[in-house]
Order: C-alpha cells, then sequence, then structure tokens
C-alpha cells in the first residue's frame, strides 16, 4: 500500500576475499529503506546482514537499487530492488469452496474489492483465467466500473464443478490502482 512499509527482507554480505573490506558509503534509491549490522570494515570470511524495506510513494511497478561503495576492484556493488505500489485489496486472496456436486452450485463467497487512496480507481475487467476457469463464476455484487476513494465493493463467486476433482483457477481483476491485476485464487473439489 503507499505509504505503507513492508515486512523487512534481509541481505547478507560476505566477504569473500583475503583482505579486509572497507566501506565507504552506501546509497539507496527513494522508495527503500535499511537498516544493517555491517561495521564500517569486514575482515575476511566475515558476513553482515541488513534489511531492506520498501515503502511505496507511487502506484506500480518501482525498480531502485542499493549501491554499496568499498575498497575491493569490483565495487561499487550494486544490489537490484523491486516493488509494486498499490491504493487497492481485493480480500481474501483466496477463496476454499470445498466438497461440491459436479453440475450443482455452491453458497457464495464474498470478495471485498477497497479503494484506499485519494482518488477513484476504474475497474476494467475481471477474467477466470488457470487450469478450471469454468468451475467458478460471478452471481451478483455492487462493483461497478468506479470504486470511489475511501470506498468497497463486493462480489460473490461461486462454484459449479463440471467435473470430478480437484479445481482450480484464478480471478483477475484488471484496474487502475496500482499492482494490477489484483488476483485471488479458486479451488473446490468437484464430487
Amino acid at each position: 500500500m503507499l505509504g505503507v512499509a513492508s515486512n523487512p527482507l534481509p541481505v547478507t554480505l560476505t566477504n569473500s576475499g583475503g583482505a579486509t573490506l572497507d566501506f565507504t558509503r552506501a546509497i539507496i534509491s527513494t522508495s527503500f529503506s535499511q537498516t544493517n549490522t555491517c561495521p564500517p570494515k569486514l575482515a575476511p570470511g566475515a558476513q553482515c546482514t541488513g534489511n531492506i524495506i520498501f515503502t511505496p510513494h507511487n502506484i506500480n511497478t518501482i525498480n531502485g537499487a542499493i549501491t554499496l561503495y568499498d575498497n575491493t576492484f569490483t565495487s561499487p556493488q550494486i544490489l537490484p530492488l523491486t516493488g509494486v505500489g498499490t491504493v487497492v485489496t481485493l480480500l481474501p486472496s483466496s477463496l476454499d469452496f470445498g466438497s461440491q456436486p459436479v453440475g450443482t452450485s455452491s453458497q457464495p463467497q464474498m470478495l471485498t474489492f477497497t479503494n484506499h487512496g485519494p482518488l477513484p480507481v476504474t475497474i476494467y475487467s475481471g477474467q477466470f483465467t488457470g487450469r478450471n476457469p469454468g468451475a467458478f463464476a460471478v452471481t451478483n455484487g455492487t462493483c461497478g466500473m468506479t470504486v470511489l476513494p475511501g470506498q468497497s465493493c463486493t462480489a460473490n463467486i461461486v462454484f459449479a464443478p463440471h467435473i470430478t476433482g480437484p479445481n482450480t483457477a484464478t480471478l483477475d481483476v484488471n484496474d487502475n490502482g496500482g499492482g494490477s491485476p489484483q488476483t485471488v485464487t479458486l479451488s473446490g473439489n468437484g464430487t
């Protein structure tokens, strides 16, 4: 989500050389931050750990890097970073319909699409993809083409298997809220 810090992802730096590694500076791209246990000098064979945090300020894919300057011939060391900023959520991220007789429809399960941003979000389309897309359907809901700032809409999904055994699909919702498509994994067992 825009302005929300991600969980930290660890990065380990190892001095695999035979001389002490002297760090002179580190530069990290906007929308990313780091904390680390690295001393200014790292002995041969020693390791230290850093944690990278992503806090997006724009929607969609944000590319960056952390650049470490040191006393090696290969300086600087560059670690590419990527994250996706969004203002929308589609929850829950998965629906399990359990067992359902072939040729019948399950009770609906509800999905909620929420616009957490300051501008309206347009929903362009929604489609089922994957192994058994025809086994799932949207029956009704409140989602139109536009979701206003701070508002939510809902969609009810049913499972109507045509074959026995495991049925799986993905619902892809395409929108302009960042990180599109929003996806929900769907599963059920035809009996």
